[in-house]
């Protein structure tokens, strides 16, 4: 953790930090890695504190030091495991401890078995029991919705594509015993079968200082999961009212020069109709193993033609890998450019072999190499696919100054590698790659009417950013869908013009995504760069 520390202060300056917090977890640790299953659920709130300009250190709980928590602005304790050790020193250091304070979960009940202390007079509420739902013979209980700012949000219930279900429904059965002393910011209520304690009962409660959440806000997120709401709350957490106008993106994906140019103007010209500036994602180098064919940026003059148009037109250029693809892969039936991994094989959730930075380099240098040869400006990149190792998430956030993509979250297990994208609400001015990342969260347009995101879901998720300040609600489209004109491919170029309907309805304002960041007063640097500078 040391290191990496270490890395992330390299590519931050100093007058840009606001805050460092602590992050104490429960040390359940994996056979493999030595390290704990909830690792993750650290990693993602690390990112989400970028955004504060926030820096952080995690460790097990049971390591905690005497008086350790009062070298941080802020202190984060994950209880993930019932009746996993706390020190009596932390508890201890809390009741003296005067900046925020945020509880997750379980093992709230140690302040009265370590220090005879009762909750509910020292804090004003208490938990009561931790509810696990009702499962029996497929009937299904838990605590399940939540309303906040107006919008009904809930935790995660689905089928996954290998018919598991994906849920969690442990949520600590909270109370408030002082209204004076504590109050509920969130309440969650009771969906399905089953009889619970109460109905609805308090799912986030403020005390003061102290923050206490009854579930865990990182598992099976998504827009209208706990975690939007939880990325809203921690500006009161920590002090921080970031207020702005809702803001949207829109993307222009996986261009690369086997496109018909048509597409792109064709886009470009109904974008500048509506004043909406945008990003194209555009891979450099098409490449087809089966058919030995190679067709590189600089081959294609009329594609060239259509991103300048773009580029003069609001357009913003980001490299989407060099090839996207791979030529030693497991995927060998998809190694086809757009269609397979770059920088990690996702059968086996390993990179890709030979991979280190040197290669990494060298192939990103390919790639821009093939932009300057056209006159093309990039102004940042997004990793094919969200995948690569945790080496190549290093590079791209030394080396360009904004990425466009959601970082991959690893941590090795038992049965394999735990692995998990992760998507923000705003941007996220470093992640624990040492990233600057430009938020995409509502994913992409189909071209298939059964596939699951279609332009109705997308203007349905956009709906919950809205509770978020400086929310914004970014997806990306392909421009192939312009040349499409039946009902199967929802009217080609129409899906695109209804979510820009329905989104300006909403009230969001489109934006450039070069705009979210004030690129030379945090870097000192141009926007149109080839690698950034240091920061």
């Amino acid at each position: 953790m040391k290191l990496i520390l270490l890395l992330l202060l390299s590519t931050i300056k100093t007058q840009d930090i606001r805050g460092n917090a602590l992050i104490l977890f429960d040390p359940i640790m994996s056979p493999k890695s030595n390290y704990s299953y909830y690792i993750l659920d650290v990693n993602q709130l690390e990112d989400v504190l970028g955004h504060f300009k926030f820096i952080y250190y995690h460790k097990p709980v049971s390591e905690y030091q005497k008086g350790e928590i009062f070298n941080y602005d802020a202190v984060f304790y994950f209880g993930s495991v019932q009746g996993a050790y706390i020190p009596k020193e932390f508890l201890e250091d809390i009741l003296r401890y005067k900046r925020p304070v945020v509880w997750i979960k379980s093992n709230f009940d140690n302040f009265q078995y370590e220090l005879g202390i009762k909750t509910d007079k020292l804090f004003g509420f208490k938990v009561d029991s931790l509810s696990e739902g009702y499962n029996v013979n497929g009937r299904r209980g838990f605590y399940r919705y939540l309303d906040y700012k107006g919008i009904r949000f809930s935790k995660w219930f689905s089928w996954n594509y290998m018919a598991k279900l994906e849920w969690d429904p442990e949520v600590a059965v909270t109370s408030i015993a002082d209204s004076n002393l504590a109050h509920p910011v969130v309440n969650i209520e009771w969906w399905g079968y089953g009889e619970p304690l109460r109905y609805k009962i308090p799912y986030i409660i403020r005390s003061k200082n102290f923050w206490y959440i009854a579930g865990d806000p990182f598992s099976y997120i998504g827009p209208s999961t706990p975690y939007t709401i939880f990325c809203d709350v921690l500006h009161d957490i920590l002090m921080q009212d970031h207020y702005q106008p809702p803001r949207a993106l829109v993307r222009l994906e996986d261009i690369n020069p086997s496109d018909n140019p048509e597409n792109i103007i064709k886009t470009v010209k109904y974008l500048r109709s509506q004043n909406i500036p945008f990003g194209m994602a555009v891979v450099p180098v098409y490449r087809n193993p089966y058919n030995n064919k190679i067709i590189y940026l600089h081959e294609v003059p009329k594609l060239v033609q259509a991103l300048k148009f773009a580029v003069n037109n609001g357009g913003k250029i980001f490299m989407h890998g060099t090839t996207h693809q791979q030529d030693i892969t497991t995927w060998q039936k998809y190694n086809i450019t757009t269609l397979a991994y770059e920088y990690f094989d996702f059968d086996t959730k390993i990179p890709v072999p030979g991979d280190n930075s040197m290669w990494v380099y060298e192939r990103i240098k390919e790639g821009l190499d093939e932009f300057n040869k056209v006159g093309l400006p990039v102004s940042g990149f997004e990793v094919p696919h969200y995948s690569a190792s945790r080496l190549d998430f290093y590079i791209f956030g030394q080396l360009f100054k904004l990425n466009y993509h959601r970082p991959a979250l690893y941590q090795e297990a038992p049965d394999g590698v735990a692995y998990e994208n992760q998507f923000f609400p705003y941007v996220i001015y470093w992640d624990i790659y040492g990233e600057t990342l430009i938020p995409e969260n509502l994913g992409y347009v189909g071209n298939d009417p059964g596939y699951y995101n279609p332009p109705d879901s997308i203007i349905a998720h956009a709906r919950y950013f809205l509770v978020v300040r400086d929310g914004i609600a970014s997806f990306f489209w392909h421009p192939t869908l312009a040349g499409y004109h039946d009902k199967r491919h929802f009217y080609g170029l129409e899906s695109l013009k209804k979510i820009i309907r329905s989104l300006k309805q909403m009230g969001y304002t489109f934006v450039s995504p070069t705009d979210l960041v004030e690129l030379k007063r945090y870097f000192n640097v141009g926007v149109e760069s080839t690698f950034t500078e240091s920061r």
